[in-house]
């Protein structure tokens, strides 16, 4: 029988990392910023993100010390993305948000442009999901702006389904934008999933 509320812990107790073939998933380090940065400057990385590109050093350095503080208070899962064969920092996938009392986690990524087209991000996420459906998280929702086809993609290889077109969800920029919301259950998850 589940608890009254979607409890956290046992998704952070214990937490040395994730591996796959090719990349290391590990909590966000300050050490980060400059990849973060190289990573988030980068107009095409931004472009459906809803926020401008990050415009300094500083800035990266501030969300690497909110991510550090995220994961050490039990709020957020965003892993980065590390390549076996290099130690390069690549990106971030996760949980970023929880709904607690209906057993929810929206995730979210980002990745840098040199590393698109090859498999990393649902590689990445896989095991990420895995982890959050093991702790009875319920569902996981993802938002992403209706033109990012890749990002869709990315999305359906998981297993997601779309859930919802919402018309300017969102202000961002000086202006209103679309929202596309998929959803995923944990009995739809299979991780070995190929397509």
């Amino acid at each position: 029988m589940l608890s009254p509320m979607l409890d956290l812990e046992p998704l952070f107790r214990g937490f040395r990392g994730l591996e796959t073939d090719r990349l290391r998933l590990r909590p966000v380090q300050l050490g980060d910023a400059q990849s973060l940065y190289t990573i988030m400057s980068d107009p095409k990385v931004v472009e459906f993100f809803g926020a401008p590109v990050m415009g300094s050093l500083a800035e990266a350095e501030a969300a690497c010390e909110r991510q550090v503080e995220a994961f050490s208070r039990h709020e957020g899962f965003q892993l980065g993305l590390e390549l076996k064969s290099s130690g390069e920092f690549i990106g971030l996938a996760g949980f970023w948000r929880w709904v607690k009392p209906h057993f929810r986690g929206e995730i979210g990524y980002q990745l840098a442009q040199a590393h698109w087209g090859q498999g990393f991000m649902v590689e990445a996420l896989r095991p990420i999901l895995s982890r959050g459906f093991e702790c009875d998280v319920h569902a996981v929702e993802a938002n992403i702006h209706p033109s990012n086809l890749a990002s869709r993609r990315v999305l359906e290889k998981l297993g997601f389904r779309e859930e919802g077109y919402q018309r300017e969800w969102y202000f961002e920029n000086g202006k209103f934008a679309d929202n596309v919301l998929f959803g995923l259950r944990a009995d739809e998850f299979t991780e070995g999933r190929q397509r």
